[in-house]
């Protein structure tokens, strides 16, 4: 079985607001998740997650703590399960801050709180 290693974003806004994404994946049912996504070769953790964060939704902010490690089984996008060596870092995000959907270089849509291919559903404590 394949190891692939993955950061993913817990971003928050000031309103308490988790961004979250939906995913159409040939294994399930559409889900919510958050962004983020595999490291490439020789990047760390946190490399990862910078590039991720502005890839999937333009943003270019600070990374903070790690809040979650995972190790799971499962498969997403790939034709067989893989283990999952997942790391979860907070990002606070201002509420005037444009978030878009999609690759930072094409930038298909400017996410609302109702739309746009993303959400910000309440965080609960």
């Amino acid at each position: 079985m394949k190891t692939r290693q993955s950061s993913r974003l817990i971003i928050v806004n000031d309103q308490g607001q988790l961004l979250l994404f939906l995913y159409h994946d040939e294994h399930q049912e559409p889900f919510w998740a958050t962004a983020g996504g595999e490291l490439k070769a020789g990047e760390s953790y946190i490399d990862a997650a910078k590039r991720e964060l502005y890839e999937e939704t333009g943003l270019e902010l600070e990374i903070g703590d790690l809040l979650k490690e995972r190790d799971e089984i499962y498969p997403v996008a790939r034709s067989f399960p893989a283990r999952w060596l997942e790391q979860y870092y907070l990002v606070l995000c201002p509420d005037n801050a444009e978030v878009y959907a999609g690759n930072g270089r094409k930038r298909r849509k400017i996410l609302s709180k109702n739309g746009g291919g993303g959400a910000w559903p309440k965080c609960q404590n």
